[in-house]
């Protein structure tokens, strides 16, 4: 058994073996750097995108808002129409039924 342990084969695979460890290692490693930096470019890019996303967001609620607030305000303004012909139907109604007992 010493003798295997010993003889020059033994220790020149080992070593072998041990060299190919090693570049399986570095190999691995590299391409951890590399899947790395790619999520780090990846987690860039989102947050960016998020910002202009938010920005979006609040830009558009604005935007409705500011339609809520025209829409109230042409409402309004067709209320005011509607009481004004309804005053005026009110007016004609009157000075017609007015006229008609001159008559």
């Amino acid at each position: 058994m010493e003798t295997l342990v010993t003889s020059p084969i033994f220790i020149f695979i080992a070593g072998l073996a041990d060299i190919i460890i090693v570049v399986l290692v570095i190999v691995a490693l590299v391409y951890a750097i590399k899947i790395m930096r790619n999520l780090s470019h990846i987690s860039d890019i989102a947050k960016t995108e998020s910002e202009y996303i938010i920005s979006d967001i609040e830009e558009a609620r604005e935007d409705i808002k500011e339609s809520v607030k025209t829409g109230k305000r042409q409402l309004k303004v067709l209320a005011g129409a509607l009481t004004a012909k309804r005053a005026l139907a009110l007016i004609v109604k009157g000075v017609s039924k007015i006229r008609e007992d001159k008559k």
